[in-house]
């Protein structure tokens, strides 16, 4: 619902979430340019970062900033982070996977 009104900047602290439930739908948000999102301890787990992967296809992300320690990401979920350095809008990325079953 907010990200309809032109939201360029959103910094979001999110606790309780579970699965990655809603997460898919940040990749809708077609005038987003940067985006703080800190969901450490959280589960989302493997759908969860599937589904945040999907900002790659983001024309206006510019700039993100993902924290998911303690989230029970394991190598799948960390892959599919890894190809949002694939793309062609992101000029700053960082995502923090401290504390989950990667590797």
């Amino acid at each position: 619902e907010w990200c309809r009104d032109q939201v360029k900047t959103a910094d979001l602290d999110i606790w309780g979430l579970s699965g990655g439930n809603g997460l898919a739908a940040l990749s809708l948000c077609a005038t987003l340019h940067s985006l703080i999102l800190d969901l450490h301890e959280n589960q989302i787990g493997e759908a969860g970062a599937q589904a945040l992967a999907e900002l790659k296809n983001s024309s206006a992300l510019h700039i993100l900033n993902l924290n998911f320690s303690a989230n029970q990401i394991g190598d799948a979920g960390a892959q599919a982070l890894a190809r949002l350095k694939d793309s062609t809008a992101l000029h700053t990325l960082e995502v923090i996977l401290n504390q989950n079953r990667v590797g």
